[in-house]
Order: structure tokens, then C-alpha cells, then sequence
């Protein structure tokens, strides 16, 4: 009988395709979370920079007269 073989394929079709599509979910999940850490990473990076120029622009700086507790 013509077709009587074919019952099973469609679900082995529908696993492999949920699959593919759980495993592209799961990548696109990875790459906003490391982008996000990257963000993050970098801001804080920025931030660093931004408050150690701001300490070096001030008289004491160039005084030498910062205290540890001035430049932590």
C-alpha cells in the first residue's frame, strides 16, 4: 500500500525541526548575555577612566599630596 511507511517521518521531521529551533534559540540567548557582559564590562572600564582623569586634573594631584583614601 502506497503511503503506509510515511506515519513516522513527520515526526521525526517535527523532532529534528524543534531542535534546530531550540539550538538557535539557546545561540541567540548566549550572544545577548555575552553582549550584555561586554556592556557592562566596558562601562565599567569607561567609568575608571573617567574618575582617574578627573583625579589627576586636580591641584593636589600635580602637589603629590594625595592621600590612599583620596585615590581609592
Amino acid at each position: 500500500m502506497p503511503g503506509r511507511g510515511d506515519a513516522g517521518a513527520v515526526l521525526v521531521i517535527y523532532a529534528a525541526a524543534f531542535l534546530a529551533i531550540c539550538l538557535f534559540a539557546a545561540i541567540a540567548i548566549d550572544l545577548g548575555n555575552l553582549s550584555q557582559n561586554h556592556r557592562t564590562a566596558q562601562n565599567a572600564t569607561d567609568s575608571a577612566a573617567i574618575s582617574g582623569a578627573g583625579l589627576m586634573a586636580t591641584a593636589q594631584f600635580h602637589a603629590g599630596t594625595l592621600t590612599q583614601s583620596q585615590v581609592v
